[in-house]
């Protein structure tokens, strides 16, 4: 009798710990939105959809308690990195960043045609020499002109991209600085709980990177 005992009571200790190990496993696998529609989340932040883009990661993970979904996928030459919260379809965090091919976008090099050979002079009777013409002056190459933006535009692109405005935001810090050989403006500024930064290249405004946090 005391040996039935002891057994029932280590069948129970045993199934109650089976339980408890398990509930992480299925707390980790359930979530309220599926792979399918989170990436549809993300698609449909970027103003993409599925058929514009290449996806290269797609899968779920535990990041300090918190189960999301990682998507990841390239359009052209953007590369786009979403974290959503997997039981509330809430972006976490996102990442742009535009590839440049340098190379490719470097101009071709100009052909430098040679130079025909005068023929030889055929000596002629002297005769009296006819005033020189002035020579043409050399024609001024015009003023360089760039598309470069200015501090204040850039913050103002960045305000525009993440539809926001001046009044919006607490704290704004814009400097300049150099990616790649690239000269860009870095900007960041705070609304609420969250932190925007940007890279916008000087040259023509476009936005090379950015993300956001919370």
């Amino acid at each position: 009798m005391k040996k039935n005992i002891i057994t029932s009571a280590a069948t129970i200790i045993t199934s109650a710990m089976l339980a408890i190990t398990a509930m992480p496993i299925a707390s980790f696998a359930a979530g309220n939105i599926t792979l399918e529609q989170a990436k549809q989340i993300a698609l449909t932040n970027a103003g993409l959809n599925a058929n514009q883009v290449t996806f290269v990661k797609e899968g779920m993970e535990m990041d300090d308690g918190r189960t999301k979904y990682e998507v990841e996928f390239y359009a052209g030459n953007m590369e786009y990195d979403y974290d959503i919260d997997a039981l509330t379809g809430a972006i976490i965090s996102f990442d742009q960043d535009c590839e440049v091919n340098y190379m490719a976008t470097a101009p071709a090099a100009v052909p430098v045609t040679p130079k025909a050979t005068a023929p030889a002079a055929v000596p002629v009777t002297p005769k009296a020499a006819a005033p020189q013409a002035a020579a043409p002056a050399a024609p001024q190459a015009p003023a360089a002109t760039t598309g470069a933006v200015t501090k204040d535009q850039a913050l103002q692109i960045a305000l525009n991209h993440a539809g926001l405005t001046k009044n919006d935001i607490m704290f704004s810090n814009v400097r300049k600085d150099y990616d790649d050989g690239m000269e860009i403006w870095e900007v960041e500024f705070h609304q609420g709980f969250y932190e925007y930064n940007y890279d916008i290249a000087v040259a023509n405004g476009q936005i090379v990177d950015f993300d956001i946090d919370d």
